[in-house]
């Protein structure tokens, strides 16, 4: 007997379940089966069960593909074993690698064979490319023996006969770039022991007319629950066991007149009716939100009632229907809008419209600026509904997302965030390990990066897992500074010489190298053995020993797995590498055993392939195998559920979340490989993840008791720009409209409002704070609403939008502008005046707490090719401090000895080995240019760790001259002249511009003497200014405001001066400018043009303070 229970709610069929078991309840020992399409579906339904009949035993939750090949092994064969199936993918998949040698000779392979061309493989190596052709031709394979059982028997039947025929309308024959099919469906007959399934189901269903009893080993009944979609061969064997055995379908369906419009259907297409899919009459018959989001369901059920139609006899169907809007009704209530369209979907659509008030918050769209805010809003909305409802727990609550993997890293930051005030308990489940940091990952990763080119960004990938840390034993504290290590000593990308084409330098065993020596050579050695430069820097050697042990242990991982080998010695070795890493951690059991299953799993399926596998193929199938077998399941734990679309699927809760359903990745597309057949012929229930994902949004709307809520990004992550709701919302969004404008006209009542919100963008907005009649303020995270506090009580002028505008500095007195109760600074260093005068405004934010550029360390893949001009400079400038601090009498013989060969090593030792010839002659050239400027000034020494020649202070950079160079020479000239023991000139040499473009040196500026008394005022000036700096930020850019001082100089008219700093401000083709530097942004505001600032009274004011004597005194 074959029996559908057909209802709108899932806990009324989980109850007509319970009863049964309780009214003719099982003998104790036999096995009850129930085929459910997801294991917290089986999970829910336990709980279900064991609620209503205080128990919940013997109970087997089994997925269709699998015991239904295991019911037809029985009828066919009384073995009820489980054994897997030859023809699904996975199995199938090898058997097609040793099939291609065959099928590639013969004529029909041409397209294989024009593919094979442009893929070259080693006949001994399978790599990554063959195996996916070979899986994608087993996937295929694998739908036909489920969706196309005729064309395969007509295949295997055909003998010697070839298909050339061409594509004809009704898709009875294949394209010629298909017909190399025919021929491995005939190859792969003969290798395997069974047929496919639906040639299985075929004799099975022949046996069981012919069959008097049932088989022994079958079930007394069997239960299907919560199925929303089969094949037909699936729907054919149903029928068939429904002979002998009693078959039961509680089937969740939208409406009770679905049937009925099936029964039609199949009466006017009769024999037809299994090939041509649902057309538009289907749509036009149907309900308005069945027709946009419920094909698949209906194509199942016109399935179903299809086979019911051929056993009227056997066969009976049972209606439960729940009429929400009625019930509400009844309870003395008005119906939510959640509950007028479930009772839509359920009769039908009636001639009242749908009605909505303001604060009915049942169904909700929501159009999020952002994956981060989408996850707050997404926290904040239901921590406004547990406050509203005291009865809401947590486990009441479901999240599905069809992109969790894009919201896993922002889930713990943002719903365990104690800002809220509110602890909200959250359970991910349905989640692939391999995704998640642990054991799983940590092996994926370490056998891509075998297979591929080994990076420093791919190196930290590694050294990050927690399971490689435990393994290794790393300290996670380590990672920063290990990390500013490799890039300090060189390390950019590969692991030895052989990786980049024979030169080792800027590979990890050359870095390893160098740090080898640094341990063993002392730090003022000069010794270059081989060209290895030691390093030792700013690391103490007990840190760098253990390093360099847990980096050379890592590089011997990556040697083995980069060998090719067969399958079997890669289970051995990916055995003993797991051994190695989880060691005797608990945390990775669950995971290690995971992964020993899948390796036995393969190890088993290939145990015919002689090939030799390379990294990257095996990484594809370990992936392939965890995404099958490992995930994570731990339903109804008691708090807040988030999971994948496809795993808590028509589970009822009381609120239900669809998030993350942006435009471009729902519905999804199919991306089936050109030579599938469905990409030719459509039939009747053949899989579509496109109508899948729109059922789901139907499935959500019938599972939903009391909140549907549905959100998406809606700005472009890069741009910014406004995008799109996906096509289904915005049909159901018209579709609401459509309705509810209807309702307007006939009653003010009626409200849009808050239907489709568009949340701020800016978390500090004041709208997120705000409440209402009808709902609490949307926003929970007490840290905003006390920043958007302090930012009401100091009100800041909108038209400006840096921090330090409008412009402030105090005219004639330091303390004017000083907070109260905070006296000013004293005892000024000269190092702290320097550091104010190269950088105010960063000194300034400093003061606030702002750290301008603190984690500025990024990780280089991609070693320098030729010297950037900084590069240059520091290396010059390095031989000048070098010279500096060595002894007076060696001063000549170190400005006159030159050669190549000692460039080659200083460049060694600052990690640049790479560079070619032509940098280190233009490095001799510049030094022998600045060499030749020094020796002109007079006899060169270092007095009190200055360079002096003749009678001047010598101030020498070996880059162009900057801002940075005159606030030394000037504050280097205050400092000599207020010792008042010889008046002193103080020049500054520096790199000039040259015809040739190459490096020629000059002395560019000089300051004249200054009286002691002139320069001690002047210091003090400098120190006032500096002492202000603390708590008010300095107007004048530094270098846009040195820029406009040097055309001042050369007594340039006013509007030369403005140009100056308006071109050093804006920045052009060649340069950047100084507005775009990050403090500026900040100070000044993004949007800060150079009028802004010369306009202003204070500018001028300030800027002829500190400028004036500056330019006063400097010798023309």
């Amino acid at each position: 007997m074959l029996t559908i229970y057909s209802s709108n709610r899932a806990e009324w069929l989980a109850q007509i379940m319970a009863d049964q078991l309780s009214l003719d309840p099982p003998d104790p020992f036999e096995r009850v089966e129930v085929i459910v399409n997801a294991r917290s579906v089986g999970n829910w339904l336990s709980e279900q069960l064991a609620e209503k009949n205080g128990i919940s035993a013997n109970i087997y939750f089994l997925f269709p593909g699998t015991h239904l090949r295991q019911l037809v092994r029985i009828v066919l064969t009384g073995d009820g074993d489980e054994q897997e199936d030859p023809w699904r993918a996975p199995s199938l998949a090898w058997n097609v690698l040793e099939a291609l040698p065959d099928l590639l000779q013969q004529n029909e392979s041409e397209a294989l064979k024009d593919w094979t061309l442009n893929h070259p493989c080693n006949q001994r190596t399978l790599n990554r490319g063959w195996w996916q052709l070979a899986r994608m031709i087993a996937d295929v394979f694998d739908d036909y023996a489920l969706y196309r059982p005729d064309r395969l028997r007509s295949w295997l039947s055909d003998g010697e006969k070839r298909l050339r025929a061409p594509v004809s309308t009704k898709g009875e024959s294949l394209p010629q770039s298909l017909c190399w099919q025919p021929v491995l469906a005939r190859i792969l007959g003969q290798r395997l022991e069974l047929p496919p399934f639906g040639l299985q189901v075929s004799e099975a269903a022949e046996q069981l007319r012919c069959m008097p009893i049932k088989p022994v080993k079958l079930p007394k009944k069997l239960r299907l629950f919560g199925l929303s979609n089969m094949a037909s061969s699936q729907v054919d064997l149903l029928q068939a066991l429904s002979k002998v055995i009693d078959v039961q379908i509680f089937l969740l369906t939208p409406c009770s007149d679905l049937w009925k419009r099936c029964c039609i259907r199949q009466e006017q297409l009769g024999d037809d009716w299994r090939k041509l899919p649902l057309g538009a009459n289907w749509l036009l018959e149907a309900p308005r939100l069945e027709s946009l989001l419920g094909c698949m369901g209906a194509e199942f059920q016109q399935i179903l009632q299809g086979s019911i139609d051929s056993q009227l006899d056997t066969c009976k169907k049972e209606d439960l229907f729940a009429a929400p809007a009625t019930m509400a009704r009844n309870q003395g209530r008005e119906p939510t809008l959640l509950e007028q369209l479930q009772q839509q979907l359920t009769v039908g659509e009636s001639n009242a419209p749908l009605w909505r008030c303001d604060s009915d918050s049942s169904l909700l769209f929501m159009a999020c600026p952002g994956v981060l805010r989408e996850i707050q809003i997404v926290r904040d909305q239901i921590l406004q509904w547990l406050a509203l409802d005291s009865s809401l727990e947590p486990k009441d609550i479901l999240i599905m997302s069809p992109q969790i993997s894009k919201f896993i890293p922002f889930l713990s930051s943002v719903m365990n965030d104690s800002a809220t005030g509110v602890q909200l308990p959250w359970r991910l489940i349905d989640c692939n390990q391999h995704v998640l940091p642990g054991l799983c990952k940590a092996l994926i990763d370490c056998l891509e990066t075998a297979a591929g080119r080994l990076t420093a960004t791919g190196l930290e990938r590694l050294l990050t897992n927690p399971a490689l840390q435990y393994g290794f034993g790393i300290d996670p504290e380590d990672l920063p500074a290990l990390s500013h290590a490799l890039q300090r000593s060189g390390f950019r990308w590969g692991l030895d010489a052989a990786e980049r084409n024979g030169s080792e330098a800027h590979s990890l065993l050359w870095c390893l190298d160098r740090w080898l020596l640094g341990l063993v050579l002392p730090p003022e050695s000069t010794f270059i053995p081989g060209g290895v430069a030691p390093f030792s820097e700013g690391v103490e050697p007990d840190r760098m020993v253990h390093w360099w042990q847990v980096l050379t242990s890592i590089s011997q991982l990556i040697y083995q797995l980069r060998s090719c080998r067969p399958c079997r010695e890669w289970v051995f070795l990916l055995n003993e590498v797991i051994n190695k890493i989880s060691k005797d951690n608990t945390n990775w059991s669950s995971e290690r055993s995971s992964l020993l299953d899948a390796l036995r799993i393969w190890q088993e399926r290939s145990s015919t392939c002689a090939l030799d596998l390379d990294a990257a193929t095996v990484a594809e199938i370990l992936t392939e195998e965890l995404a099958t077998n490992n995930r994570q399941f731990d339903y109804r734990s008691g708090t807040l559920t988030v999971s994948t679309l496809e795993a808590m699927r028509a589970i009822p809760h009381r609120i239900i979340i669809l998030m993350g359903l942006d435009a471009n990745v729902f519905p999804r597309q199919d991306k089936r490989p050109g030579f599938h057949i469905f990409e030719h012929e459509y039939r009747l229930g053949d899989p579509s993840p496109s109508n899948r994902d729109r059922y789901a949004l139907l499935e959500a709307l019938l599972s939903a008791r009391q909140h549907l809520l549905i959100t998406w990004n809606s700005r472009d992550e890069r741009s910014g720009e406004e995008r799109p709701a996906a096509v289904p919302i915005q049909q159901w969004l018209s579709y609401l409209v459509e309705q509810l404008g209807q309702a307007v006209s006939k009653d003010s009542k009626v409200s849009f409002r808050n239907l489709l919100t568009k949340p701020p963008a800016n978390p500090l907005d004041l709208r997120n704070f705000m409440a209402n009649d009808f709902e609490l303020p949307r926003c929970t995270d007490h840290r905003q609403y006390n920043a958007l506090r302090w930012i009401q009580a100091n009100p800041i002028d909108r038209k400006y939008e840096g921090i330090a505008r409008p412009l402030r500095w105090p005219s004639d007195d330091a303390n004017e502008f000083c907070p109260s109760g905070i006296s000013p600074v004293r005892n000024i260093s000269a190092i702290e005046i320097q550091h104010w005068l190269m950088a105010p405004q960063r000194f300034w934010l400093k003061q606030l707490g702002i750290n301008i550029r603190e984690d500025d360390n990024p990780i280089e893949d991609l070693e320098d090719l030729e010297l950037r001009d900084w590069q240059r400079q520091k290396l010059v400038q390095s031989r000048l401090e070098e010279w500096l601090q060595s002894p007076t009498q060696e001063n000549d013989q170190m400005l006159r000895s030159s050669g190549l060969e000692s460039w080659s090593q200083r460049l060694t030792s600052c990690s640049l080995s790479s560079l070619n010839r032509v940098d280190i002659s233009r490095l001799e050239q510049s030094w022998r240019s600045l060499h030749s400027c020094l020796l002109s000034l007079g006899h060169c020494r270092v007095v009190g760790g200055f360079l002096q020649a003749g009678n001047s202070d010598i101030v020498v950079t070996a880059g162009a001259v900057s801002y940075r160079e005159i606030i030394q020479g000037w504050t280097h000239h205050l400092q000599a002249c207020m010792k008042g023991t010889l008046l002193r000139n103080t020049v500054v040499v520096a790199r000039c511009k040259s015809d040739n473009n190459s490096d020629s040196y000059a002395p560019l500026y000089r300051w004249l003497p200054l009286r002691q008394e002139q320069a001690k005022m002047q210091w003090a000036l400098l120190q006032r200014l500096t002492d202000i700096g603390h708590y008010s930020c300095w107007p004048v850019p530094p270098h846009s405001g040195w820029a406009m001082a040097k055309e001042q100089r050369n007594n340039q008219s006013a509007k030369r001066n403005r140009h100056a700093f308006i071109s050093a401000w804006d920045g052009g083709f060649y340069s950047q400018g100084e507005r775009q530097r990050i403090e500026m942004q900040v100070c000044f505001g993004s949007d800060c043009k150079a009028t802004d600032l010369l306009d202003t009274e204070i500018f001028q004011r300030v800027f002829d303070v500190l400028y004036t004597p500056l330019l006063e005194m400097m010798a023309t």
